[in-house]
């Protein structure tokens, strides 16, 4: 893309905590920041979170996120790593 911030993964933990108090806003507008999600944090806001996934789903209607998946054999590894100890959520590994 031609956007010149650098790409961060955003957690479920701090995508709630934005959408919680609407200003997502100051994530989309961050100077330095993309934030990217994966389909990890969207299926974890979207199964425990009704109202906030509501303002996640307009933002994404509004590429305002970019969504990833996670899907290469190092991706996994490191997701299934990070989910084996059930100290973390989906959306959090």
């Amino acid at each position: 893309t031609s956007d010149p911030r650098r790409k961060a993964v955003i957690d479920t933990s701090v995508l709630i905590n934005f959408l919680v108090i609407d200003r997502a806003d100051l994530l989309v507008n961050h100077p330095d920041y993309c934030f990217v999600l994966t389909e990890h944090v969207r299926d974890e806001v979207t199964a425990f979170y009704s109202e906030q996934y509501s303002r996640l789903q307009c933002l994404l209607d509004q590429n305002a996120f970019e969504q990833i998946r996670v899907d290469s054999p190092d991706e996994l590894e490191i997701f299934g790593n990070l989910i084996a100890n059930k100290r973390l959520g989906t959306g959090e590994s």
